[in-house]
């Protein structure tokens, strides 16, 4: 008898290519900073947006416009 498959589990072979799910993972982490960085804005923590997107930068090897402080 062969074992059976969970109902869950998904075969390698019908995943979108790495690079798709990459893309898609990017997208997702991007929409749910876009919500912290509004929820820090409501919070009053626009100081703190700035270093962390500064910090996010240099982890990425990216540049950062200048920012407002005031936002």
């Amino acid at each position: 008898s062969t074992p059976s498959k969970d109902a869950d589990s998904m075969d390698a072979a019908d995943l979108p290519a790495p690079e798709v799910l990459a893309s898609e993972a990017m997208a997702e982490l991007t929409e749910a900073l876009h919500e912290l960085e509004e929820l820090m804005k409501a919070l009053g923590a626009g100081d703190e947006i700035v270093m962390q997107k500064q910090l996010m930068a240099e982890v990425m090897g990216l540049v950062v416009a200048e920012e407002s402080r005031d936002e």
